[in-house]
């Protein structure tokens, strides 16, 4: 059976994101909102499943959190 994991995660980018939410003092529900403001149809529950590790990030909300939290991708140390 394919996985779409890699050491038990969906995705190794959800505890950055959660970090750099936290410094911007933002809760999920605030970063859920102005994701959708951007037009990425995302909720709450979505970002705690992503900073969990537990479900896949799109292309385009990669994009729109980077633009939001002003995250450098570029240089990313997992």
């Amino acid at each position: 059976m394919k996985s779409n994991k890699y050491k038990e995660k969906s995705n190794l980018l959800g505890n950055l994101i959660a970090q750099n939410r936290k410094v911007k003092k933002m809760s999920q529900n605030k970063l859920a909102s102005k994701m959708q403001i951007l037009g990425v149809n995302i909720g709450k529950n979505d970002i705690s499943k992503i900073e969990a590790g537990n479900r896949l990030i799109r292309d385009y909300e990669l994009i729109a959190i980077k633009d939001i939290l002003d995250l450098d991708l570029n240089n990313i140390h997992l």
